[in-house]
């Protein structure tokens, strides 16, 4: 999977996407979802995507690093919310706001998931974790058990 750079780039063009889509006044005639709360929906998975190109373009290390991505990435849903509230038939609101942050959360942890279970798919690959009698042991707990016999 690309690093750093591929994802910064994704992460800004995404960005950009959601902030072109802000700028569009609503179209007139029945909403996209036709049930109670279909634009929340879109809220959160909008801003879920956010958040996770967010943690693949930082990369957090620490809690200093997730604190900074969770900042950065709820700063710009409440700018984005403030932009809203300049664009004809479009408004701020603050429970869209509180919506994008679950979703923003949501898809650093998602991202953060996916990162810890990819670190582990290499080992188990290798045959770092083998079944043996009926349990689940790793590769060098098999081994040892080979040598003293």
């Amino acid at each position: 999977m690309p690093k750093g750079p591929f994802w910064k780039a994704a992460l800004l063009l995404y960005a950009g996407l959601i902030f072109w889509l802000s700028s569009q006044p609503l179209p007139e005639g029945p909403p996209l979802f036709r049930f109670p709360g279909g634009d929340k929906l879109l809220h959160f998975l909008e801003y879920m995507v956010f958040g996770f190109l967010a943690w693949r373009a930082f990369l957090p290390r620490d809690g200093r690093g997730l604190v900074w991505v969770i900042f950065l990435s709820l700063g710009y849903a409440g700018s984005d919310e403030l932009h809203q509230r300049f664009v004809p038939t479009r408004s701020a609101s603050l429970l869209d706001w509180g919506v994008d942050s679950l979703g923003v959360l949501s898809g650093l942890y998602l991202a953060r998931s996916l990162s810890l279970s990819a670190r582990a798919w290499p080992r188990w690959r290798r045959g770092g974790w083998q079944r043996q009698r009926g349990s689940l042991t790793s590769g060098r707990e098999n081994q040892d058990n080979h040598t003293e016999t």
